[in-house]
């Protein structure tokens, strides 16, 4: 039936993990930042782990072996790593030290700084990428220091909009195209609301017209070739929204309170009956993980125990079959 794996960083600051021994358990992570899981291979049967270590590195694992720990390349302060699966393996996207997109992994091209790159500049503070594959290649969603959330890799450098100020972009592959999710900056009454767009959309741009928690920010995933979306709301709800969810009428409000700073993370499972994960820290600090028909997950490991998560972090999920 599968199995939810779960990457955090627990109360005490280190990374915690459920349903998988992949490794990293007990690092000391950098405060105020969270993991990124992904799975990659042929049958998707491979995962990898990234982080931000205490001392500022980025530390990945991988079980097929082609990475094994601290990276040695330094990170900017309050920021996350995002991994994806590649046709060639997996790739990993990041703020690094001097504040511009880094990215390696076994990508057809090793390792890219694009602090050189004339069509970028710095990234936002307390931002992060996030990557995904695309057809041939790989794309990056992130937020500049300008404001300006882009689209970057191999498609031309596009300008999706202008996001709110400490939050980052996500994205993700349709088969056909992608989609973006973000929160847009503040209007005039300060309210951020949820915008996405891509070939869910026909290429438009989508004002959802869901007003967002300040701080916070989406997780999009490709739910029957369309868009599942979630964020927590202003009133601090865990909400979907997006057209992945039209055969299922899981869109909206699902009535679990969420911790205020923190985002959630969703993934597709494949399977018809329960198609979609979310993991997220609830109001109470606690790891959660909820699923359709009613699936909530709270408790773990052989002594079902609560995993108490550390303040102003997200967790990361993935369905491994």
């Amino acid at each position: 039936m599968g199995v939810n794996v779960v990457a955090f960083q627990d109360a005490s600051g280190n990374l915690g993990m459920t349903g998988s021994e992949l490794g990293g358990v007990g690092q000391p992570m950098w405060p105020g930042t969270s993991p990124s899981l992904c799975q990659f291979g042929s049958d998707a049967n491979q995962l990898a782990l990234a982080f931000q270590l205490k001392d500022g590195n980025l530390f990945v694992l991988a079980t097929d072996g082609t990475a094994t720990g601290e990276a040695a390349l330094g990170m900017k302060e309050d920021t996350s790593p995002s991994l994806c699966a590649l046709g060639w393996g997996w790739g990993v996207a990041f703020q690094d030290n001097n504040g511009f997109l880094y990215l390696n992994g076994n990508l057809n091209w090793g390792e890219k700084n694009t602090n050189t790159d004339p069509e970028m500049s710095m990234l936002a503070a307390r931002t992060s990428p996030c990557i995904s594959k695309l057809a041939g290649g790989y794309v990056v969603a992130l937020q500049r220091a300008d404001g300006n959330v882009l689209l970057y890799g191999d498609l031309n450098t596009t300008s999706i909009g202008q996001g709110a100020p400490g939050t980052s972009p996500s994205i993700t592959w349709f088969g056909g195209g992608y989609g973006a999710a973000f929160a847009t900056a503040p209007d005039n009454n300060n309210i951020i609301d949820l915008s996405a767009l891509g070939n869910f959309d026909n290429g438009g741009h989508q004002n959802q017209g869901l007003a967002m928690a300040p701080n916070t920010s989406p997780s999009i995933c490709n739910l029957f070739g369309d868009a599942g979306i979630a964020f927590q709301d202003n009133e601090n709800n865990l909400v979907l929204a997006g057209k992945g969810f039209a055969d299922t009428n899981d869109a909206g409000n699902t009535g679990y309170k969420m911790k205020p700073g923190t985002s959630p993370s969703i993934c597709a499972t494949g399977l018809s009956f329960d198609p979609w994960r979310v993991a997220f820290q609830s109001d109470k600090g606690i790891l959660w993980v909820v699923g359709r028909n009613k699936f909530v997950q709270n408790t773990f490991g052989p002594n079902n125990q609560p995993l108490p998560m550390m303040g102003g972090t997200s967790p990361s999920i993935i369905f491994m079959p």
